[in-house]
């Protein structure tokens, strides 16, 4: 989850906008509408915290530690302690990105399928690996699963019901919905509700 201790968001909120930053002055955010610099800024994050894990590993991979370091020398990526910590920079970024580009269902499915993009990576990743340091990109996907289904709870979800309450729903939504309610009723025995009627109208038969 991305709600780490306030100390921990101290000692990462500082680096955020030195990771995000544009050469010619504030967020690269700012200016990506497709995407693209979400899209290296999260692989870059991510790839560098789990690469930097794994030179830390066993074997031949620790003699790596040093490359590694030099290949990923950005203070917020050194400064992921935890995958808490990482759930947090990406959930943090990904939410800038949406903020600068605006609500909508495009911003949104842009930063959902970079995340799936990401995830793609790291799944990856984990087949380049022994069985013993697959254990260590295990809680990367594991994390970036959670970022997803976070945003997708907490941003998508709410903003489909709005734009339902707005537009109206899908016709066949609409059908599949009275069908399941139909079904549901008449498992508990529950009658559906009677149709308003006319006190005055005439009696049939």
């Amino acid at each position: 989850m991305p709600y780490i201790k306030q100390e921990d968001r101290d000692r990462l909120d500082p680096l955020i906008p030195g990771f995000t930053a544009c050469i010619h002055g504030g967020s690269v955010l700012d200016i990506d509408k497709d995407g693209y610099y979400l899209r290296t800024l999260l692989r870059t994050l991510v790839t560098g915290f789990a690469e930097l894990k794994l030179a830390s590993g066993p074997g031949e991979y620790a003699d790596a530690a040093a490359q590694v370091v030099a290949k990923y020398k950005v203070s917020l990526v050194e400064a992921l302690h935890t995958v808490g910590d990482l759930n947090y920079a990406v959930t943090r970024i990904t939410l800038q990105f949406v903020l600068a580009q605006k609500l909508s269902y495009a911003t949104l499915a842009i930063a959902v399928g970079t995340l799936q993009y990401v995830l793609g990576i790291a799944q990856e990743k984990v087949k380049e690996y022994s069985f013993t340091l697959q254990d260590q990109w295990t809680p990367v996907i594991g994390t970036l699963r959670l970022v997803i289904s976070e945003i997708e709870q907490r941003l998508v979800r709410p903003y489909e019901d709005i734009k339902i309450a707005e537009n109206g729903d899908v016709p066949e939504y609409e059908a599949l919905a009275r069908v399941e309610i139909g079904k549901a009723m008449a498992k508990a025995h529950v009658l559906p509700p009677l149709p308003p009627w006319d006190i005055n109208a005439p009696l049939k038969g």
